[in-house]
């Protein structure tokens, strides 16, 4: 990783790798060529799964998300019109008129998880345009099936003699279907990434600084 010392402070880049690394897991959710803003609910739905380790979210609290992290402000209208769209459903998110409230099913097969492509994002740089405009540069890298992972990871450990030796534990929930997506991405280290990871793009992040507070603003490829 390279950053512009002469610009960014050791505080301001804690900061912004703290908020990017949560962040940029599903960031290709906001990316796509989609316009519609169902993109959002795809979004928010994985970030409180893969954070906060909740499945159900008001209709208030996906807005409030949205506003706060990407300054945009979606209506409850606008999101009861989307409703249940074929987006949603691909995505295993439903909605419930009465309650409104969205829910996400985040289970899947041993096979799901086998065909399931691994998106890791790999800070390259951080550049600071203003006291209150950064850019953060990305490899975007697939990494197709984690058993392969796991067992790579499973050799290493018994070739090692010493007590140092790498932690499998995260790798394993995921693959058994009881982790998270987050748990894998952040137990893939440099000689896995490069033994089973395939660069597919740059990608740069512009994050802003509003009351205070960073947020998401243009994405680039």
């Amino acid at each position: 990783m390279i950053s512009e010392k002469r610009n960014t402070s050791p505080l301001e880049e804690q900061a912004i790798k703290e908020y990017s690394s949560k962040m940029v897991i599903n960031i290709d959710e906001i990316y796509n060529k989609d316009k519609k803003n169902d993109k959002y609910i795809v979004y928010t739905m994985k970030y409180y799964n893969n954070e906060l380790n909740r499945n159900e979210i008001t209709v208030n609290e996906l807005r409030k998300f949205v506003f706060e992290n990407f300054n945009k402000n979606l209506s409850k209208k606008e999101l009861l019109k989307i409703g249940v769209s074929q987006k949603l459903i691909e995505n295993n998110i439903n909605f419930d008129y009465d309650t409104n409230k969205y829910t996400y099913n985040d289970s899947k097969t041993l096979s799901d998880i086998a065909k399931y492509k691994i998106t890791k994002y790999e800070l390259e740089k951080i550049s600071k345009h203003s006291d209150t405009r950064y850019s953060v540069r990305y490899k975007k890298y697939e990494i197709k099936n984690p058993y392969k992972l796991l067992n790579y990871y499973e050799e290493l450990n018994n070739k090692k003699k010493t007590k140092d030796k790498y932690n499998t534990d995260d790798i394993l929930k995921y693959i058994k279907g009881i982790g998270k997506e987050k748990d894998i991405i952040n137990n893939i280290d440099q000689e896995g990434l490069k033994k089973f990871g395939k660069e597919k793009e740059i990608v740069t992040v512009e994050y802003k600084v509003i009351n205070n507070k960073l947020t998401v603003g243009n994405i680039k490829k």
